[in-house]
């Protein structure tokens, strides 16, 4: 049931949802639904189609293809990424037959895109009991999650789905067993595709029924000893980096928003009435029970215990698929565990945020913490109230799309979802458990945007999305409740001719609106249509609807031509792997990734070699990459850097790229074979 649904005011409220006269309702609903999912589909295939190529979209491609012919994951084919992704992409490519294409990718991507939108839309209609709710928050997901488009194929993709499904699946009854399976679950397949965000999401699942205990670990010091400890988790995360100013700022600002959502948290769970005292309760409470509370507590340490056998049970049959392709246990434990441990080590992209975000994360601790300890009262909840009003406002409109100043400035205030408006203190708890869940899920997943907060900025902050819609419904229903709460039942006849006369003028208005702003403000789609339109065709296999700059479109057509005559295979620094697709050559080896940073000297060094003994390699690096190699060689890829300076020679520059073979090896009884070198050709802009 959603949460607060009851009383006069969700008459009102209702103004806000397409309730009418049912065939007619339902038509109105369905015809909706097809004109903001149809405006999302053609915005999206604009958007994605005309991104420039991003190395990790190759990365991905050529590590699922890998996969699928059979090489084991870890030991053979080098990766980041779980294998749940790699058993998706499987079903999807082998079972389902989606050609691993550029052009396929990226339509797998808006598929990912719109569920994603979809399913947070779903979830955000239920909590609030609106559908135009849900459909403001599919809008606004649809926006927010466009920078998905950067990196087609990327596991986030998929990741945004499952947090997506998660939040659905809170938003429903607990007394269905099946509810909390699917959370357990789904944990399982979040860990085993990035384990990071697995284990955030294991958190924020586990501290959003520890909120709801009764017992004495729940009141006074403990209550505060588990915020705190928890708040110092971001610091330990990232104590590699806490010297530098964003990292101590990021902290903070993380550190600062679990504290205190687990505190506004709990205050809010300690004012449902207690019906019976167990270590854990419910997240769901049943009506029609005697006692002194008509709600009973259904949840019990036996259903966290099956929770954790299906948790346990599915990482079971996760870790099962790629034991049985070929990996080593030993191979598995290193591609899961310890190279995502390398990576702040290795690569690192900072997230730049200003002094000024402590000050307001500590304005949003201290009115937390007041919030959490001073009892209720009309001065307080009146500021809450327009509180909510600012909030909802600056993450749908004012920031909207700006997923780092979400992140630095509007997460810390991510608790005021938690606060009821008016009565609804008393509201269903099952509802409110979403509200928690949505809350501290949240928090934890802003920390997936270390080390690298590039696109990953945007996923750790899409739980952010229903969270602002739902302090917008906070503040309306707080609104229409006004007057009944100053007139009382003198407020009825007009109330009821109000509801009759303008709800479905409303109704329309407000969908009006919020299309006109979806496809004409938010999302530009007559602007995104006409860069598309203005953009040159790749035109190369694999890539007919992609559309990207002239030079760059010349640049690849123009080595991918080059490499398809002149060699049998190649390897490119920094992994430009589309360029495999586009030729239809195979890498020397399966140690295929973005960088060489990741991969060990010895793994380079397999590279290299298999190179070599092709009959004509050719080695492919980004001039700007090289530039400085003569005078410093990078530790990590040394290996590299000693083969091209030493035994390389330039034969051809292409746009950005430098094109290099091996030079010949020497045999004592015959002279040195003539080789084409760089002064000798005359497309060559300079001399070795």
């Amino acid at each position: 049931m959603p949460f607060g649904r009851s009383g006069y005011a969700m008459q009102l409220c209702s103004l806000c949802s397409f309730r009418g006269s049912g065939e007619l309702s339902s038509w109105l609903a369905g015809l909706t639904a097809f004109l903001f999912v149809g405006a999302a589909t053609i915005f999206a295939f604009y958007f994605v189609f005309s991104r420039s190529m991003s190395p990790d979209e190759g990365y991905l491609m050529i590590t699922v293809q890998s996969f699928i012919e059979g090489h084991a994951l870890y030991n053979t084919v080098f990766t980041h990424y779980g294998p749940f992704y790699y058993a998706y992409e499987w079903v999807v490519h082998a079972l389902l037959s989606v050609p691993l294409t550029h052009d396929a990718t990226r339509m797998l991507c808006m598929v990912h895109w719109l569920t994603a939108a979809l399913l947070l839309g779903i979830a955000g209609g239920i909590i609030m009991g609106s559908r135009l709710g849900g459909l403001f928050v599919f809008t606004e997901a649809v926006i927010h999650l466009k920078f998905l488009a950067n990196e087609p194929g990327h596991p986030q993709e998929l990741i945004v789905v499952l947090l997506a499904m998660g939040v659905l699946a809170a938003t429903q009854s607990a007394e269905r067993k099946g509810v909390l399976w699917i959370l357990a679950c789904l944990t399982a397949f979040l860990a085993f595709t990035k384990i990071n965000i697995g284990v955030f999401f294991a958190l924020a699942l586990l501290l959003a029924l520890r909120c709801q205990a009764r017992d004495r670990y729940a009141r006074g010091a403990w209550r505060w000893g588990l915020a705190s400890g928890c708040a110092l988790l971001p610091f330990l995360l990232m104590r590699p980096h806490l010297a530098a100013e964003w990292c101590r700022n990021y902290s903070i600002v993380a550190g600062g928003a679990i504290f205190t959502v687990l505190l506004v948290a709990h205050k809010t769970y300690s004012e449902i009435p207690q019906c019976i005292s167990t270590p854990l309760q419910s997240l769901h409470l049943r009506e029609g029970d005697e006692g002194p509370c008509p709600l009973q507590l259904a949840f019990t340490w036996r259903s966290l215990v099956t929770m954790t056998f299906f948790l346990l049970g599915t990482s079971f049959l996760i870790c099962a698929i790629p034991l049985l392709t070929g990996t080593s246990p030993r191979g598995l434990i290193a591609g899961l565990l310890l190279t995502p441990l390398k990576m702040p080590g290795v690569a690192l992209l900072p997230l730049p945020l200003a002094n000024a975000v402590l000050v307001n994360a500590m304005a949003a601790m201290a009115m937390g913490i007041m919030v959490s300890v001073n009892p209720r009262g009309a001065r307080i909840g009146c500021v809450l109230t327009i509180l909510k009003l600012v909030y909802g406002l600056a993450g749908s409109l004012c920031l909207l799309g700006d997923v780092k100043a979400q992140l630095g400035y509007l997460l810390p205030w991510v608790w005021l979802v938690l606060i009821p408006v008016g009565e609804e203190s008393e509201a269903h708890p099952g509802g409110q458990f979403s509200r928690v869940f949505l809350c501290l899920a949240a928090t934890w997943q802003s920390l997936q945007a270390y080390p690298i907060a590039g696109t990953q900025v945007t996923t750790a902050t899409i739980l952010l999305v229903p969270a602002y819609a739902l302090c917008l419904r906070d503040f309306i229903h707080a609104i229409v409740r006004a007057p009944e709460k100053l007139l009382g039942r003198k407020c009825k006849p007009w109330r009821d001719e109000f509801h009759e006369s303008l709800t479905l003028p409303i109704q329309a208005l407000a969908v009006v609106g919020l299309l006109y702003f979806f496809v004409n403000v938010w999302g530009e789609l007559a602007k995104v249509r006409q860069e598309y339109a203005g953009l040159p065709s790749l035109r190369l296999p694999g890539s007919r609807y992609v559309h990207m700059d002239v030079e760059s479109t010349e640049m690849y057509r123009a080595l991918t031509k080059y490499l398809d005559v002149e060699c049998d295979t190649f390897v490119t620094y920094p992994g430009i792997n589309s360029l495999y697709f586009w030729t239809g050559k195979r890498p020397p080896t399966h140690l295929n990734s973005t960088g060489w940073g990741p991969l060990s000297h010895a793994q380079q060094g397999q590279i290299l070699t298999a190179l070599r003994q092709a009959r004509r390699p050719m080695l492919v690096v980004v001039a700007a990459a090289a530039r400085d190699w003569p005078n410093y060689a990078p530790p990590p890829i040394s290996p590299l850097v000693h083969c091209v300076l030493q035994d390389c020679i330039e034969v051809k520059r292409i746009g950005r790229f430098i094109i290099f073979i091996p030079k010949p090896l020497k045999t004592p009884h015959a002279p040195e074979a003539p080789i084409r070198a760089a002064g000798h050709d005359p497309d060559c802009k300079r001399d070795c």
